[in-house]
Order: C-alpha cells, then sequence, then structure tokens
C-alpha cells in the first residue's frame, strides 16, 4: 500500500508541468501522501475531507493542499504520541472559493503566528517555510482577491484558510502566462 501510493505520489508531481491543477487532483495527492503518513505513524494521524465532488473540478494552483498537510503533521501531529486529526473542507460562499486545512495538533503562541504574518506579507521566506510562503504568494498573484488566513492557538491546533474567486483567475501574472 505504501509503495503504491508512493508511486502515485511521485507520479503526479513529476508529471504536472502545469501551474494550476483541480481540487480533485490536490486531494488525490493528498491521499497518497496521508497513506504514507499513516503507516508511518501507526495510524495515530487520522484524516478526513470534506470537499463536495461538485467542487473537484475547481482550479488551484498545484501542490497547493500537500504542503499545508504536511506542515500540520511536521509541525503540529508529529510529536503528539496520541497523534490526532487533518480536516480538509472547500465550499463556495457566492462565487469565492474557500479551502481550509485544519489540524488538532500542537498550535503556535500568538507571538510566532503573527511572526509568520507578518513574514508572509513582507515575503519573507525565511520566516514562514518555502510551502506556506509559495503558495501565499501564489493566490495573491494568481488571483485579484486571493487571499490566505491563519489561525492557532497553543496546545488547540491550526487552520489555514485560503479563499478566492476562481474567475478572477489573473493568466497575465501567473507562471504559465509569463
Amino acid at each position: 500500500t505504501m509503495v503504491e501510493a508512493l508511486g502515485a505520489l511521485l507520479r503526479v508531481t513529476l508529471s504536472h508541468k502545469e501551474t494550476i491543477s483541480t481540487i480533485g487532483s490536490e486531494l488525490e495527492i493528498v491521499r497518497n501522501y496521508m497513506s504514507i503518513i499513516q503507516v508511518r505513524y501507526d495510524d495515530r494521524i487520522e484524516f478526513r475531507d470534506e470537499v463536495p465532488t461538485a467542487l473537484y473540478e475547481q482550479a488551484l494552483p498545484q501542490l497547493t493542499l500537500q504542503p499545508l498537510v504536511e506542515n500540520a503533521v511536521k509541525h503540529g501531529l508529529s510529536t503528539r504520541s496520541k497523534g490526532g486529526k487533518i480536516l480538509v473542507r472547500s465550499w463556495k460562499d457566492k462565487q469565492r472559493l474557500w479551502i481550509s486545512v485544519a489540524d488538532t495538533g500542537e498550535g503556535m503562541e500568538s507571538e510566532k503566528l503573527e511572526a509568520i504574518k507578518r513574514a508572509l506579507t513582507e515575503g519573507d521566506e525565511q520566516g514562514t517555510g518555502i510551502g506556506v510562503g509559495n503558495i501565499y504568494r501564489r493566490i495573491h498573484t494568481m488571483y485579484r482577491d486571493g487571499e490566505m488566513f491563519l489561525y492557532s492557538r497553543r496546545g488547540c491546533g491550526t487552520v489555514v484558510q485560503l479563499v478566492f474567486t476562481p474567475e478572477h483567475y489573473k493568466e497575465e501574472n501567473s507562471e504559465s502566462g509569463k
């Protein structure tokens, strides 16, 4: 199971040459990643998604969800002896698409959370990590109304929410439009 999941994960990540994917494709990457993680952590980390299949074809920047889920595992859940849960949700509110990645992990102190938010707005990947900084930059670059919200509380977990209007895709500013 683990080898099959790794093979599928590698196939998808190595074969994608586009900068735009779909929520369905991104969820498939996350499911393969979580298959590996669940073996590694003896099923201590539970993964669930609540994404309506009607949203599976919605466009999303490639490799958006997996780095957020990986951060939840690495920074929130891996050190907890009881493990925890990761929930990926998506919904539409009028024309805006919301995507949420939440974990029941360690969370962080408010000072650290504010430092990460500040580093995101300043473009400081040293203060955010490459994955989150890259996602933040792509959401803001690719969508006129793209936003990222971060919430966290020590001992309770972390939530990352992305919100944008898919129709506000700025092709002229995207990586594929350069």
